[in-house]
């Protein structure tokens, strides 16, 4: 199979929602059904977009924020995530 490197593992892949969204909704409970809660983490987002740096009164940059930031787990940034490759991944250039 070509998609073989995107197989489940522990670890690999993480999932973050808001509850609000119905899209996300519907990942949660394919995640659930497929019994991927243990494989897959999982964070949880405010349904409305915050500032995301509160204590700067110059950022005026708002987007989701980590409903239990003492929860979110944090990544490396653009040089990848963890021991996979991240030919796919999207850097994140605000916050890392």
């Amino acid at each position: 199979c070509h998609l073989r490197f995107l197989l489940a593992e522990k670890n690999r892949y993480h999932l973050y929602i808001s509850l609000a969204c119905p899209w996300a909704h519907r990942c949660l409970m394919t995640m659930r059904l497929k019994g991927l809660q243990d494989i897959i983490g999982l964070s949880i987002v405010h349904p409305v977009f915050q500032r995301t740096r509160p204590d700067d009164p110059n950022d005026t940059h708002t987007s989701w924020t980590f409903a239990d930031p003492a929860t979110t787990p944090s990544l490396p940034g653009p040089s990848g995530l963890g021991a996979y490759s991240s030919e796919f991944a999207i850097p994140d250039t605000v916050n890392h």
